[in-house]
C-alpha cells in the first residue's frame, strides 16, 4: 500500500518521530477512502462520509494540530465531544469551544486506520 508524502504546502511539518512530514487529516481521509471504498461505483456524498471518517480517525490514531511553526499532538481531553465538519476540514465542539483546523496526521497513522478498516471489512 502506498501513502502519499506530503504536498508542498502550509501543513507541512516534521513529524514527531521519523522525522517525516506530515499529512493533513482531509488529504489523509481521500487516501483512506480510496483504498476502503469503491466510490467510484456507489453514489457517497464526500463530506458526510469524511466527517464520519475523521471520527474513526481521530478515535484511532494521534491527530496533530499546526499552531503556527509549532506542532503539538491533541491531547484525549480536547478529543472529548468533538465533532467534524466540512469534510473533515473542522473540528467543533457542542459544548461551545472554538473548532480546530490545520489537524495533520502521520503516515504510520494513515497506513494503520487503512489496515484496521480493510480488516473489519465484511466485503468479500
Amino acid at each position: 500500500m502506498s501513502i502519499p508524502k506530503a504536498e508542498p504546502s502550509a501543513a507541512r511539518a516534521q513529524g514527531p518521530d521519523n522525522g517525516g512530514a506530515l499529512i493533513p487529516l482531509v488529504r489523509a481521509l481521500d487516501v483512506i477512502a480510496g483504498q476502503i471504498c469503491d466510490t467510484a461505483s456507489v453514489p457517497v456524498i464526500r463530506t458526510e462520509l469524511f466527517d464520519g471518517l475523521a471520527c474513526t480517525v481521530s478515535a484511532l490514531v494521534p491527530l496533530f494540530i499546526l499552531d503556527g511553526p509549532a506542532l503539538r499532538q491533541l491531547a484525549d481531553k480536547e478529543l472529548d465531544n468533538a465533532l467534524f465538519r466540512k469534510g473533515g476540514a473542522e473540528m467543533y465542539f457542542v459544548d461551545g469551544r472554538p473548532p480546530i483546523h490545520d489537524l495533520v496526521v502521520t503516515p504510520e497513522g494513515i497506513a494503520k486506520v487503512i489496515g484496521i478498516l480493510k480488516g473489519s471489512s465484511l466485503q468479500a
